[in-house]
């Protein structure tokens, strides 16, 4: 009697075999790209680790430990100058793992890397996102210092000043006096009001520029809208008032707006250089006062 081959079955088990197979092969690819990998990292090849991580982030989704892999990512990332990379990770770690112990850790990775990428707005947005209730002091302070860099390049002075004094008692005498007389100095400079500058530009030209201390535009500016006022005076004598409005109207609007225009750009150029000043200066009394 011929045996009867059921096809059902024999689909069944081959599929079966197959799929077993796939997946041993799978794992053992996994298991030595994540041992290379691992092999790279303890070298300090940090290039040849990220991209052996990232092939087994992109093929393998789930296969993995996901929140280790991220975590060797982010070190990779950082290690390699790409803190844009490292930001998203930590972040991506930090909201995975919020009652991790090492939650703060991560935190404050994303925030020293989104500094360095100047994800001022992102930074500054997500602090709600924050649960500070599991930060030991010394981590919190360490957030409360960025997130008075942060306040800096966002022009939110008194928000920055209030998170520096957190900082304060955790310094010696020495250091912070000096970061007391940096925040007074701040408090007093560090803000520059570009549309009070555009303002006494339009009450008289070149007087924002002179409040600037730029004082060749600022002579520039008045002198040029002093000529042009006085060649309209000049020419209604010989011609009709209406007249003279006409020829001068144009070239007195261009340079009299302009000039406030360009006051008000000056301001806004300066106020970036004077945050890029200020933010320079606090990370240097905080890092010489051995903290980072």
């Amino acid at each position: 009697m011929p045996l009867k081959i059921n096809y059902k079955v024999f689909w069944l088990c081959s599929c079966m075999y197959f799929s077993l197979t796939s997946k041993v092969s799978i794992c053992q690819t996994l298991n030595q790209t994540l041992q290379k990998a691992d092999s790279c990292l303890r070298e300090n090849n940090f290039l040849a680790a990220h991209k052996l991580y990232y092939r087994i982030y992109i093929l393998y989704p789930g296969t993995f430990n996901e929140p280790l892999l991220s975590e060797n990512l982010a070190k990779c990332s950082e290690l390699l100058g790409q803190n844009d990379n490292a930001y998203s990770y930590y972040k991506q770690l930090r909201n995975r793992l919020a009652n991790d112990s090492l939650y703060a850790f991560y935190v404050l990775k994303e925030y020293q890397n989104g500094l360095i990428s100047k994800e001022y707005k992102e930074l500054y947005d997500g602090l709600n996102d924050i649960d500070t209730s599991i930060f030991n002091n010394d981590d919190l302070m360490h957030l409360k210092f960025y997130c008075g860099l942060i306040c800096i390049q966002l022009n939110e002075n008194y928000q920055a000043i209030s998170y520096f004094k957190h900082v304060l008692p955790h310094l010696s005498n020495k250091d912070s006096s000096i970061m007391i007389h940096l925040i007074n100095d701040y408090k007093k400079n560090g803000h520059i009001n570009n549309n009070r500058i555009r303002n006494l530009s339009l009450l008289i030209p070149g007087l924002g520029q002179l409040a600037l201390k730029d004082y060749k535009n600022a002579s520039n500016s008045f002198l040029l809208n002093t000529l042009l006022v006085g060649g309209l005076a000049i020419t209604s004598i010989n011609y009709s008032l209406l007249e003279s409005l006409l020829f001068w109207a144009a070239p007195i609007t261009h340079y009299y707006f302009g000039g406030a225009n360009s006051s008000k750009t000056l301001a806004i150029n300066k106020q970036i250089l004077s945050n890029n000043m200020y933010y320079n200066e606090f990370i240097r009394i905080f890092t010489s006062a051995g903290f980072k």
